[in-house]
């Protein structure tokens, strides 16, 4: 987790003294970074997790992590209210400043983080321990793409997808949207900053019914990925009407099936953090519970497929309409429900890896 953060203040600091070089090396290098502190961030909660704490854990941890949205979102805001649509140096280097400085706030509190012991993992078995052999580069890929192939992984694959076009939208591409569509009106970076506020605040609020409400009422899985399956339907169609189809790939005067509204598409920002969050923890709470001894392979996975499908959303959204990425994002999310239920429902054993080539069935 420190490795991965300091990829991170690396970056960040690169826009105190902005060069062309510095700014493609450390782009790559942040990149690097992230997969390494969200597996790691993963194996971290599923070694202090049980399969009864998980989603509760996984809401706490995403409330935590989406309210860094909120504060950013009114930090942007009082910034932007004195620089209207032109950001000048040194506006750069204040916001980037502030957020190198708590980026190494954070790593200290990385290395600070205690490790839990054996006794911390209540799945106590024979095989319990082997998260903490020393097994080799080769081992643990072996170990990985063991995982990849079984019938569970494959199916809950399509909902790790899922999560990668949604975090490419809501981060990307919907920002875009209400930054193209004139007839919103008023300042399009304090209309952003308000974005990122709103879409913080769903998530933030998300997270706390999925960490606590649905603890306390015993909230299944299943009914909690109903619900963000639901919202995220309905935000789809709130965007659908609200704007234009041209509106994530240009400037653009035209409306939408309504005259674009400032409130409706805040909502739909609000709605899209919360629709978001309800996934992402039960993904969470699903690879904690369901691989025990493997999380760090486990969640390897989950990261790569939603990279990798976030990536190609973030190429595809520069050529395809509004209209055709919601038909997609409408499409997948229905397909990663479906996988969602099927995958909660395969039983199979879980493989452990072992020293050599052999996998053993727990």
């Amino acid at each position: 987790m420190v490795v991965g953060a300091l990829a991170y203040a690396i970056f960040q600091a690169g826009f105190l003294f902005l060069n062309e070089y510095f700014l493609y090396g450390s782009s790559a290098l942040v990149g690097l970074g992230a997969a390494i502190i969200w597996c790691a961030q993963g194996k971290y909660l599923s070694l202090n997790s049980s399969a009864a704490t998980a989603g509760k854990h996984s809401g706490i941890f995403f409330t935590i992590f989406q309210s860094c949205l909120i504060f950013g979102g009114i930090f942007l805001f009082l910034i932007f209210q004195y620089t209207d649509n032109k950001i000048e140096l040194w506006t750069i280097r204040i916001i980037y400043g502030a957020f190198t400085v708590v980026t190494l706030v954070g790593i200290l509190i990385f290395a600070l983080l205690p490790m839990p012991g054996s006794k911390c993992n209540i799945y106590a078995t024979s095989f319990a321990d082997v998260d903490n052999v020393n097994l080799s580069q080769v081992e643990i890929i072996k170990s990985t793409f063991a995982l990849l192939v079984t019938k569970r992984m494959l199916i809950i694959s399509v909902a790790f997808m899922h999560s990668g076009i949604v975090l490419s939208f809501w981060s990307g591409i919907y920002p875009t949207c209400i930054s193209f569509t004139k007839k919103l009106g008023g300042s399009t970076t304090s209309l952003l900053a308000m974005n990122v506020f709103f879409e913080g605040l769903g998530q933030a609020i998300g997270g706390f019914i999925c960490g606590t409400l649905s603890t306390k009422f015993k909230l299944r899985r299943e009914f909690l990925v109903l619900i963000g399956t639901i919202v995220q339907l309905g935000v789809f169609i709130g965007i659908f009407l609200n704007f234009p189809k041209e509106a994530s790939l240009a400037k653009t005067d035209s409306v939408g099936l309504i005259e674009p509204s400032i409130h409706i598409a805040l909502t739909c920002g609000f709605l899209i953090g919360l629709g978001d969050i309800f996934w992402r923890t039960q993904l969470y709470a699903f690879v904690i519970s369901k691989y025990p001894t493997k999380p760090a392979e486990a969640f390897s996975i989950f990261m790569f497929f939603q990279s990798l499908l976030s990536s190609a959303a973030f190429f595809y959204g520069t050529t395809f309409n509004l209209y055709w990425l919601l038909a997609i994002l409408t499409g997948g999310v229905i397909t990663a429900f479906v996988c969602f239920i099927i995958a909660e429902k395969v039983q199979e054993p879980e493989l452990v890896p072992t020293r050599g080539d052999d996998m053993i069935e727990s």
